[in-house]
């Protein structure tokens, strides 16, 4: 302290045309001795650097951001939906199941399932005709069958097993073009054409009704005939029957799957109903992974950084500046699956993956500054 000012004990001085009573500031705090020595009379800003260890880790959320970053109403919204169509393709189903309410099969859903897709995998991965295993069955019986022809061998129960496997894709292809319906992928997700099989001779004039093969191959069968000779049908004809079936039945869905990708015959809020359920939580071992290498007391700090740093990132995606402005309108969520759609050739892939995983990491993020820890299996503690 400068030696040209002494303060006594209830010493009156003046400052700047203020009367400031020295006795009374030992009793103020910090804020308000420096408002009283620094404030002019010409009304200089009032606003003091407070110091950093005194102030929240981060500011409380506003109604619309706790809104936006939220799917939680949008999934009790429409878990029975996504449930109906989508829960028998899931491997953790049980016989049980039938007996559980929807809440309890959601929290089955919740603690059973991390999802584990490929990079751009979404749209297939829970097609019943996923991969190309069951082709590759169909494929494998039909060179046994003509292997055994060839050989002059016993073939009915071959052509028994080519049939029933045929059934078995016919079926789950029908399957998956309802589910495309409500996946709605890409032009480019899906195509079957490659597993086409050309059958041998004039296939086209096999004379039999897909209907009645089981009931040809029974009466074979019970003909004792093993050589698939009956009286009406020769075991050539009866494999082209089943080959036919199997060709038509990969045109059927190509066919239907073109329609709905170029009419948008599609329920417009399912392609992103599907795409929240399918991404939620994708993101949790990375945030785990930020909890894990920071001590409790910077943690809460640090993800607020990351949560503030993937906002900017979200509102710059294309999808997540539309979910950001309309969302939380009445008919938002039909609004951003119109704007999917519509907008689906002029959005990569990869924007839309990173949309989808960027909303399920700060919705996480958002309810864990909330305290919402263990919801997630966390047991974070924040100093």
């Amino acid at each position: 302290m400068s030696d040209k000012y002494y303060y006594e004990e209830g010493a009156i001085h003046h400052d700047h045309h203020k009367v400031i009573n020295v006795g009374e500031i030992k009793d103020c705090d910090l804020e308000k001795l420096m408002k009283t020595f620094f404030k002019d009379g010409d009304g200089v800003s009032e606003e003091i650097s407070q110091p950093r260890q005194n102030t929240k880790p981060y500011k409380p959320f506003t109604a619309k951001d706790a809104d936006v970053f939220s799917v939680d109403s949008i999934h009790q919204q429409y878990w029975k939906d996504f449930y109906d169509v989508c829960y028998p393709r899931f491997d953790f189903k049980s016989k049980e199941d039938g007996e559980r309410t929807y809440e309890q099969k959601y929290e089955i859903f919740r603690q059973s399932r991390i999802p584990s897709m490929q990079k751009n995998e979404w749209s297939r991965s829970l097609m019943f005709i996923g991969n190309e295993l069951y082709f590759q069955q169909f494929q494998n019986a039909y060179n046994i069958l003509l292997s055994l022809r060839k050989n002059d061998n016993a073939d009915v129960p071959m052509l028994a097993t080519l049939l029933r496997i045929q059934q078995s894709i016919s079926k789950k292809l029908r399957d998956d073009i309802q589910m495309m319906e409500y996946v709605y992928p890409r032009s480019s997700d899906i195509s079957y054409e490659k597993y086409g099989i050309r059958p041998s001779g004039n296939a086209c004039n096999h004379g039999i009704d897909y209907e009645e093969l089981e009931d040809i191959l029974v009466e074979i069968i019970k003909s004792e005939n093993t050589n698939g000779e009956s009286d009406n049908y020769q075991i050539v004809d009866i494999a082209n029957a089943i080959i036919c079936n199997y060709n038509e039945s990969l045109i059927r869905f190509e066919t239907a799957y073109k329609h709905i990708v170029m009419t948008k015959r599609v329920n417009v809020h399912h392609p992103v109903v599907y795409r929240l359920f399918m991404s939620y939580l994708t993101s949790l071992d990375e945030i785990k992974g930020i909890i894990e290498d920071y001590p409790a007391k910077i943690c809460m700090t640090k993800l607020v950084d990351v949560r503030n740093q993937l906002i900017e990132e979200f509102r710059q995606n294309i999808l997540g500046k539309h979910w950001y402005e309309c969302i939380t309108s009445k008919n938002g969520l039909d609004n951003m699956g119109h704007f999917m759609i519509n907008h689906r050739d002029s959005i990569s892939e990869e924007e839309e993956e990173r949309f989808f995983y960027l909303l399920d990491e700060i919705c996480i993020l958002t309810d864990i500054l909330k305290g919402n820890t263990s919801k997630y299996g966390l047991s974070a503690k924040f100093d």
